[in-house]
């Protein structure tokens, strides 16, 4: 792996982190708050409250990680393409096919 595909990997792998983080919080708020009545009427302990959104983390997870990556992806290449390195790995030999 050329330093180029590790760099653009890198990229990728850091925007996707950062969104999926993101999305998830912003999802389990929103879940809490919508769930917050029923909570509430349950009379559910804090601690329980807590184990409940933990545990709905891996579900959220994976229904959110296909729009996570699609994001990072077009995140990467749209800052690659402002900066013009796109044009510059073109102008170094690369093909559309290898970027």
């Amino acid at each position: 792996m050329n330093i180029i595909n590790r760099h653009i990997t890198a990229e990728i792998l850091k925007f996707f982190i950062l969104i999926l983080f993101g999305v998830v919080v912003i999802y389990l708020v929103v879940d809490f708050f919508e769930k917050l009545d029923n909570l509430v009427d349950a009379q559910l302990p804090g601690p329980r409250i807590v184990l409940f959104f933990l545990l709905n983390i891996p579900f959220v997870v994976f229904q959110i990680t296909p729009l996570a990556v699609l994001l990072a992806v077009l995140v990467v290449f749209g800052l690659m393409n402002k900066h013009n390195e796109i044009i510059a790995l073109r102008a170094g030999g690369g093909s559309r096919y290898a970027i």
